[in-house]
């Protein structure tokens, strides 16, 4: 939980989910003070930007000094110095822009972050899950879904995080997400068979949403010299620094791929609603109950849902053999925002496509979703693609 001291002028709705999950919102110092009293737990107070910067400051003074492990986030519609040294004098810990959302969900993570440590709780070293995003057709959204999904899951619902571009010869999250070209997966192979969690992380570049991202190669020279093997010792070391390891995978059953669904534990399969596509995502699931992965492992996402061009959902399903659990509708939106180097969880949190998205990072926490087609079609024999017996 949080509390948020909401006396803006504007809408906060953004403002409030920027920040996270099970937000209370106040509208004076005296209600703060009350709920305060009432969490004694509570790590984390915001303080939007229309309040009354000497009161803020005062608050923050007083809280340093009765919960110094509750951190306060000061929001600011302009920052300059002089803000921010009377601000960290007052024990401030972080000062962000009203309009920078990603920086405010990185800032009350970070402060999350900091009460833990000094509550003495620190998170047990244990193995992350691993999420793969493929689909066997490119055009289908899966790199947009694989971003989206891994901001969400590091900004929106808390947990640490790391987006890993596996689609070696063809990789664009570093150009989608405005991430410099190097350091690459390929600055690895020195280190393979002696792999650490050190020798990991000077390969990472941080995102500003509070997400960590491993990048694709940049020459093909590169990408042949990578193994599956390396491919599995680093997935290893990631699940033991992350809580969600999530893998934007190519459209191909490579070694380097199949070492990662080896090791994943669930599997986002990625279609449109298109004949080409749907019978390409019937044959990989084909394909993934030949190697054993289990079907409560697959979430199946229809990306572009609304744009069914003549197809009924309940055929998707049946032509399938499997339910979608997911439906993201087209919008251009999303562009836009991909254009900016901005996902669209962060740019427009309340958009339908955001919410689709969302909805499926809380999936992988195994929070309560609403799952499309609830019935099962596995056992019926019409559809498009049903192959003979």
């Amino acid at each position: 939980m949080a509390l948020f001291l909401d006396t803006s002028r504007g809408d906060s709705d953004a403002t409030a989910y920027a920040i996270g999950d099970d937000v209370v919102r106040v509208a004076s110092a005296h209600l703060l003070n009350r709920a305060v009293e009432d969490n004694p737990g509570e790590a984390l107070v915001v303080i939007d930007a229309d309040y009354d910067l000497a009161g803020a400051l005062a608050i923050a003074s007083d809280y340093r000094i009765r919960r110094p492990s509750l951190g306060v986030v000061l929001l600011r519609r302009r920052i300059d110095v002089a803000l921010i040294a009377q601000a960290l004098q007052a024990g401030v810990r972080e000062v962000v822009t009203v309009d920078d959302l990603p920086a405010i969900a990185a800032a009350c993570k970070r402060s999350r972050e900091v009460s833990a440590r000094q509550l003495g709780i620190t998170p047990s070293i244990g193995q992350g899950q691993i999420v793969t995003v493929f689909s066997s057709k490119g055009g289908c959204g899966k790199t947009t879904i694989a971003i989206n999904l891994a901001v969400a899951l590091s900004a929106v619902e808390r947990r640490k995080t790391i987006l890993v571009d596996l689609d070696l010869q063809f990789g664009d999250v570093g150009i989608s997400l405005g991430l410099p070209s190097t350091p690459t997966i390929a600055d690895a192979l020195p280190m393979q068979g002696q792999l650490d969690a050190i020798g990991v992380a000077s390969l990472i570049h941080p995102h500003g949403s509070g997400l960590d991202c491993l990048l694709a190669p940049m020459t093909p020279e590169e990408v042949e010299s990578i193994p599956g093997a390396l491919v599995t010792e680093m997935l290893q070391v990631l699940r033991t620094e992350y809580d969600y390891v999530v893998i934007d995978s190519p459209p191909a059953f490579t070694d380097t791929v199949l070492a990662a669904l080896d090791l994943s534990d669930t599997y986002v399969l990625v279609t449109t609603p298109d004949i080409p596509a749907l019978k390409n995502l019937r044959i990989t699931l084909d394909t993934f109950d030949e190697l054993g992965y289990p079907r409560s492992a697959w979430q199946l996402v229809l990306n572009r849902g609304d744009e069914m061009n003549g197809l009924e959902s309940g055929d998707i399903e049946t032509a399938l053999g499997a339910n979608v659990h997911i439906v993201i509708p087209q919008s251009s939106d999303v562009s836009r925002a991909g254009n900016r180097g901005v996902p669209i969880v962060t740019d427009n949190p309340r958009h339908p496509v955001a919410l689709a998205l969302q909805k499926l990072a809380s999936m992988q926490r195994g929070l309560d979703a609403e799952r499309v087609g609830a019935v099962d079609v596995r056992q019926r024999k019409t559809g498009l693609f049903r192959r003979g017996k």
